[in-house]
């Protein structure tokens, strides 16, 4: 009852918005994660309007704001939804039920963030890492907010032992923790030549740098959705899968779409993982490509096809 009285309440005070407010068509608003944090789809859809459209005035939205600014942000916009992005019609249901809306505000145009994947960024991973050579693994856990996240969670796991098998296969893991996760206490784990952190104060968005890793590390991480676009082999490590599936969920059947290997309690078998991933990189190719085209039915180009999406006004007339 309280939430619909709060619905109903939200929308009072849109409409209320909406008569002293007029809007303007060439006047595009940009947000991001808690307007805190420059990262994601909004930034690279705002970088992507900002250097090719310069007819648009278009402002990005900070955490400054005072509280009549965001109330009417945060009532107008967040809950009246005219489009939502992703990247296949296989993600439909799950984004409209995500976003509370109709299966028909969600539309396929991609995601701005995928377009860098097609961009060369060595540069950038160099100017913060200068002196790392060799092939490049990283680890991106997901988030628990029940408890703190396991790296390299076995009982059996020696950083020594691991050390040397990457300098064998001149090999460096970066940890990338997630982004609720950034002031995680690091147990177990000490960075070193061979084991490093890379997280928001090397590089804010990891998007920046992700298709200079000729390996990804994760256990749910929706990362690796992008990273499929790479081709390149993924490692996956469900410790805790059971809890994690029945405290969060998942929104597909795990084993059916991630295409790699999986190892659950053996420091063993996830050093040998690494050791063939690395050197037999095309071994899950055909897995990870029928992966690809269900979650990413477009790929790349994706700003332009958003920008022409939002400029042609479709969205308003869904």
């Amino acid at each position: 009852m309280k939430d619909k009285f709060r619905i109903i309440l939200a929308d009072m005070i849109a409409q209320i918005f909406n008569l002293v407010i007029r809007t303007n068509p060439n006047v595009w608003i940009f947000s991001s994660t808690g307007n805190k944090h420059y990262n994601y789809n909004a930034k690279y859809f705002f970088e992507y309007v900002l250097s090719k459209h310069k007819e648009k005035k278009i402002v990005l939205l900070e955490n400054h704001l005072n509280w009549l600014k965001k109330l009417y942000v945060k009532v107008f916009f967040s809950r009246r939804y005219t489009a939502i992005a992703t990247t296949s019609i296989n993600m439909l249901e799950t984004y409209a039920a995500s976003f509370g809306v109709p299966d028909n505000v969600v539309k396929v145009l991609g995601q701005p963030r995928n377009d860098l994947l097609s961009f060369d960024n060595k540069a950038q991973f160099n100017n913060v890492f200068p002196n790392i050579r060799g092939r490049k693994i990283l680890y991106a856990p997901t988030y628990r907010e029940w408890g703190e996240t396991r790296l390299f969670p076995f009982a059996d796991f020696n950083q020594s032992e691991f050390e040397q098998r990457l300098q064998e296969l001149d090999a460096t893991v970066f940890i990338r923790f997630h982004i609720e996760n950034q002031t995680q206490q690091v147990k177990r784990v000490k960075e070193s030549n061979r084991i490093r952190f890379i997280n928001e104060d090397k590089f804010e968005d990891i998007m920046t740098v992700l298709n200079v890793f000729d390996l990804l590390i994760t256990d749910y991480s929706s990362i690796y959705i992008d990273y499929l676009l790479l081709d390149k082999p993924i490692i996956f490590l469900p410790y805790d899968l059971q809890e994690y599936s029945t405290r969060r969920g998942f929104n597909f059947k795990y084993d059916e779409v991630t295409p790699g290997e999986k190892v659950y309690d053996s420091s063993k078998q996830f050093e040998n993982a690494v050791t063939e991933c690395l050197n037999h990189p095309s071994r899950w190719t055909n897995e990870r490509k029928r992966a690809d085209d269900y979650f990413n039915k477009v790929k790349f180009n994706n700003c332009k096809r958003v920008y022409d999406f939002i400029d042609s006004g479709s969205h308003l007339s869904s």
